[in-house]
């Protein structure tokens, strides 16, 4: 029985590290699906400042470094398609500080203090076909 569980063990973990390579992995009702990623680079400095993460019918989060420190500062998380909520790190800690659950709320931050990325980050529609996933 221990041969068994040994088996079993290192096909969870090859199954675990086979979703990590694929893009990452998200929980949905108990089963574990690779998201697709896409990134672009907004400032044109050769580096992703957008990362797009899609299930395949929709982007289910969005994630951008608008101050170029290599490290998201602003996430928006979607459901069915639509705005949910979005983190943003203003301190510049690595931690969310300010949440958004309005829409028109985050969309008002973003167009004053990252105008550059609100284009990318305020769609009205997440469909992944609309990204060109």
């Amino acid at each position: 029985m221990k041969k068994a569980g040994k088996v079993f063990a290192i096909f969870i973990a090859a199954a675990f590290l086979s979703g990590l390579s694929s893009g990452g992995a998200q929980e949905m009702t108990g089963v574990t699906q690779a998201l697709q990623t896409k990134s672009i680079d907004v400032d044109k400095d050769g580096d992703a400042d957008v990362t797009y993460y899609s299930d395949g019918k929709n982007v289910v989060k969005a994630e951008a470094d608008t101050d170029n420190d290599g490290k998201p500062d602003v996430t928006v998380y979607t459901e069915d398609g639509k705005f949910k909520s979005a983190e943003v790190d203003t301190d510049k800690d690595g931690k969310p500080d300010k949440k958004y659950n309005d829409v028109n709320e985050f969309n008002a931050w973003m167009k004053k203090n990252n105008s550059e990325f609100a284009d990318y980050l305020n769609q009205p529609d997440w469909q992944a076909s609309l990204f060109k996933f």
